[in-house]
């Protein structure tokens, strides 16, 4: 019986750590998919601000275009 007790004492150890290693592996993942979407933000924005530009500019040309015919 002492034995027996003695591996459910060490089981519940090793659970109690799986249990903590879990929880900083979801903390982890948490802030990687975090740094990974404002990355995937920031690349929208400067794709929204280029394809602004490239209308701003198509819409110019156009203007010009009509002004001399």
């Amino acid at each position: 019986a002492p034995r027996l007790v003695s591996l459910i004492d060490q089981v519940k150890g090793q659970s109690n750590e799986v249990q903590l290693t879990i929880a900083r592996s979801e903390s982890q993942l948490s802030q990687l998919a975090i740094a990974e979407l404002e990355r995937q933000a920031e690349q929208l924005e400067r794709a929204m601000g280029q394809s602004q530009l490239a209308i701003a500019q198509l819409h110019d040309r156009a203007l010009e275009e009509a002004g001399h015919e």
